[in-house]
């Protein structure tokens, strides 16, 4: 439906304050001073706020290493931990980032939605298998970072633990953290410090104000429109005007809603907020955390707006239910280009070939099946541990999940709908093309058959969009 900018691969970014985080009564002071950070770029100084809340962080990561030439193929993993909220994100290493010194560091990020950025950063020589490192800002240090406000929270005490450490391009470093932090005020912000985007350039800023209201009606796939009437110009970009809204579940902690043009739907303007937020009387400031609003154009040009508000009057949260409010944006956002942030239907759908799904739920017909298991914890639903794939042989599949209990050497009917996924109901089967991203979701069916010298048998009840279907099947089974 729409592309969600990956603000922090760049520099300047969206980040977070971590306002709320309370590690205690009081914040111990620190002097201004140099050290690991001020080589990175970073001046940091002492706040001058002895009861400002802090917090605790910890984090682990397995992030790969790339050069500042080479090219970042795929980020790795990491989780990150504040006294309010957790996060699995992103990570990567960049080594020989500053000239004139073996500093190393981490980057710990969202790359799909604003939120708070950690590096981490060592001397290179002392990332070593096993190696125990005081964060005392001299041997290493964590900075959580708010470019924002100018502000940021330092680690003051506490130890990062390598476990593992190669240190070339292409190699790994695999380390975990914890620490207290401190309120620091960010002087200087170095902005090619983190080398993900082409070049290294900053991002081009565009002036935006605009505002609005919303009706937008509540479906977990995002398919209900309800009314809008909002507006908004950018600069570079010209006048964007909604007429209709819809809200939908972004994941398992965000919202979105989505303001369109009926009369060209080329252009929309989306805001997120988490979905514990969205209650009536909710005036919510656009905090690069959880609180904010793109404009996506049709090329995949991105405008990651800065500064606004979200005004929430009602909500009800289920299908065909309203989230009503207001939407206000202002100040300048970053613009994320096209060939850096692929919009829907590029990179891995281009090309692709959906000929025949409009029809494919009424004329597909099965004629190979396969069993997928050996899944890990949390890929499937709970009490689900197989897939079965139908497919007619060349390009159409019909996807099914299969709890434990089914046994496919027993003709017995099993009845399929939606099924509880990390707290988002999710449809239980879907059709789909090899060829083509889009899937068609199964309302509800039944399957019954059994597995017979090598083949399986039986019928394939399904209603897709309340329109039932019957197939009886013999496919081949290939797979336990």
């Amino acid at each position: 439906m729409y592309a969600r900018a990956p603000l922090v691969l760049v520099v300047p970014c969206l980040l977070s304050s971590l306002a709320g985080c309370v590690r205690g009564e009081t914040s111990p002071h620190i002097e201004a001073r140099g050290g690991l950070m001020h080589t990175l770029g970073f001046a940091l100084t002492d706040d001058g706020d002895l009861s400002t809340p802090a917090g605790d962080l910890t984090a682990s990561f397995d992030a790969p290493v790339v050069g500042i030439d080479d090219p970042l193929e795929q980020y790795g993993t990491a989780h990150v931990a504040f006294d309010d909220s957790a996060r699995d994100v992103a990570s990567a290493t960049v080594i020989d980032a500053i000239e004139g010194s073996d500093l190393a560091y981490a980057v710990l990020f969202d790359p799909d939605v604003p939120w708070r950025y950690v590096v981490v950063a060592a001397h290179a020589a002392a990332l070593v298998d096993g190696a125990e490192l005081a964060l005392d800002n001299d041997s290493a240090a964590a900075l959580v970072v708010d470019e924002e406000t100018g502000s940021g929270y330092l680690t003051d005490g506490g130890t990062l633990h390598v476990t593992s450490a190669s240190l070339a391009s292409g190699g790994r470093l695999v380390a975990e953290l914890s620490g207290g932090l401190v309120e620091v005020s960010l002087d200087a912000w170095p902005q090619n410090l983190f080398p993900f985007t082409e070049d290294g350039s900053e991002l081009e800023m565009a002036a935006a104000a605009g505002s609005g209201t919303f009706t937008a009606l509540w479906s977990e796939r995002g398919e209900a429109m309800g009314g809008a009437s909002f507006s908004i110009d950018v600069a570079g970009f010209g006048a964007f005007s909604a007429d209709q809204a819809s809200a939908m579940p972004l994941d398992d902690v965000s919202t979105a809603i989505v303001l369109a043009s009926s009369v060209d739907p080329s252009t929309i303007v989306v805001a997120l907020a988490d979905t514990a937020d969205l209650v009536a009387g909710a005036s919510l400031a656009f905090d690069g955390f959880s609180t904010g609003a793109w404009l996506l154009a049709e090329d995949g040009s991105q405008v990651a707006f800065t500064e606004g508000s979200l005004t929430i009057d009602a909500a009800a949260l289920i299908e065909g239910g309203t989230v009503a409010g207001s939407l206000t944006v202002s100040g300048e956002g970053y613009v994320l280009p096209p060939d850096q942030y692929p919009s829907e239907g590029e990179g891995e759908g281009e090309g692709e070939d959906c000929t025949g799904i409009d029809t494919l739920a009424s004329d597909f017909l099965p004629t190979t099946a396969y069993v997928d298991g050996g899944f890990g914890p949390g890929e499937l639903p709970d009490g689900y541990d197989r897939v079965l794939t139908l497919t007619d042989g060349s390009n159409a599949m019909f996807g099914l999940l299969l709890p434990a209990s089914v046994d496919l050497a027993v003709a017995a009917p099993y009845a399929f709908a939606m099924v509880d996924y990390q707290g988002r109901a999710w449809p239980a089967a879907a059709l789909g093309l090899a060829t083509c991203s889009q899937m068609i979701d199964v309302d509800s069916g039944t399957l019954t058959a059994a597995t017979v010298d090598g083949r399986l048998s039986g019928t394939l009840e399904y209603s897709v969009a309340g329109a039932p279907r019957s197939v009886s099947f013999d496919a081949e089974l290939v797979g336990p």
